[in-house]
């Protein structure tokens, strides 16, 4: 949904809103009947529907439409300050209406909501125009939180790149933010709280001075606020954008990321791609290490008892090893997700790796088993770890959070519990309940359940 009708429609055919405007493509299709047609030969019981204003999309029932194609615009939809309500949706109308259709399937759905004027607001340097779409998208994303679950649905909100924009001066409580910040104690002009780096906003000092904006009506949707340098229209800047996120998995999403680093976390949070997902682990070709050092994912690093470029992600790791994710460092046999230490015993810590050799081990780590094979000294705690060995659980025992103590439990980060087989960082937490129904890394249909019961 949203506008561009004129790219869907031959030069031949008149715009249906815009009689006098004929569409843009010269290859002579038409793609919105091509859409309509691909729809009705699926099968009789599919439903779909076109709409090309609000009164249509509000009367829709989305109970009943699988297919959903809205254009309301022949180019780009109007700016909310200037929309004709009874003949353009809003985009939080747009969005209530996207939800109602994808929900309904069964398996889930991806749905991507732009408020796309806020970016031509910004080139423009029409500031007033770029706050109220900014509200719009505000208005969308409640839309959603309030139609969704965040068990279960994951929401991300972000932008793709920032606008020279800056809020500045010291406005006093309750000014306009579209409003005068202050006075210069310079040239004794005032200047607004938005300013831009460039754009059309340039004015010439044709006075030797800066224009006077006293009199100007600053709430004009048109109005320009001043920039610094003139351009045609606003270029982008290299600020880093907020990122925020709810749901599901929204903890991959804090701090600060390469851009391209979003992508990479939604396939995972939804288990779509080749990549990395959350259901269905690593999909990546695993590549040997170097023989004698290198870091290999999966792969464990050293020399001793390795093979040249051999992967010891299970038997054999190198003693004097190095580094690599997941990977076995040291021990004669660490086991999966590797153990760092030397040939029969280890001290230090080790992130998702057991710590200690064969036989005995000392000391701590995260998401790691704690102890060699047969025991533990000391105990310990391990976040996400199991705490002990094979038969013989760690002196004084250990506890983690969300880790449990005892044996022949297997976990990909660590065994817990019993003799069961535990998912990603094993399973036993607070209050002593464990995990049922997962085994390997996680194969849904798991729930809670207290020991004992």
């Amino acid at each position: 949904m949203g506008g561009g009708r004129r790219g869907l429609l031959p030069n031949t055919v008149k715009d249906v809103e815009e009689g006098g405007k004929s569409g843009y493509r010269r290859d002579g299709r038409n793609l919105i009947q091509e859409w309509q047609r691909q729809k009705t030969s699926l099968r009789p019981s599919v439903k779909h529907s076109y709409v090309w204003n609000r009164d249509d999309l509000l009367a829709l029932d989305t109970s009943n439409t699988d297919y959903l194609l809205g254009l309301f615009g022949f180019s780009h939809m109007d700016y909310a300050v200037e929309r004709d309500n009874a003949r353009d949706p809003r985009l939080p109308e747009m969005t209530k209406a996207a939800i109602e259709v994808l929900q309904r399937d069964p398996n889930g759905y991806f749905l991507f909501v732009e408020g796309g004027l806020i970016d031509l607001g910004h080139h423009g340097n029409k500031g007033r125009k770029a706050v109220t779409e900014t509200v719009e998208l505000d208005e969308a994303v409640q839309v959603a939180l309030s139609m969704t679950n965040p068990s279960n649905t994951l929401i991300v909100v972000t932008a793709d790149h920032a606008h020279s924009l800056s809020i500045n001066g010291y406005p006093t409580r309750h000014t306009d933010i579209l409003g005068i910040a202050e006075t210069s104690d310079m040239d004794y002009l005032p200047y607004t709280t938005l300013l831009y780096g460039n754009g059309p906003g340039f004015q010439d000092h044709t006075r030797g001075m800066r224009p006077d904006i006293t009199d100007d009506d600053l709430l004009d949707p048109n109005y320009r606020q001043s920039a610094a340098a003139p351009r045609d229209s606003a270029a982008h800047s290299g600020d880093d954008v907020g990122l925020w996120a709810l749901g599901p998995h929204a903890h991959l999403f804090t701090g600060v990321h390469e851009q391209s680093f979003i992508a990479h976390a939604l396939a995972y949070a939804a288990c779509v791609g080749d990549g990395l997902t959350f259901c269905g682990g690593n999909r990546f070709r695993r590549m040997p290490s170097a023989g004698g050092g290198g870091v290999g994912v999966n792969g464990g690093i050293g020399g001793n008892r390795s093979s040249p470029g051999n992967n010891n992600n299970n038997n054999r790791s190198g003693g004097g090893g190095g580094g690599g994710v997941n990977g076995g460092i040291g021990g004669n046999r660490s086991g999966v997700n590797g153990g760092i230490g030397g040939n029969r015993s280890g001290v230090g810590g080790g992130v998702n790796g057991g710590i200690g050799g064969n036989k005995s081990g000392v000391g701590g780590g995260v998401n790691g088993g704690i102890g060699g094979n047969r025991s533990g000294v000391g105990g310990g705690g391990g976040v996400n770890g199991g705490i002990g060995g094979r038969s013989t659980g760690g002196l004084n025992g250990g506890v983690g959070a969300n880790g449990g103590i005892g044996g022949k439990s297997i976990g990909l980060n660590g065994g817990v519990g019993g003799k069961s087989t535990g998912g990603l960082n094993g399973g036993v937490g607070g209050n002593g309940g464990t995990w049922v129904n997962s085994r390997g890394r996680d194969r849904g249909n798991r729930r809670w359940q207290p020991q004992g019961k």
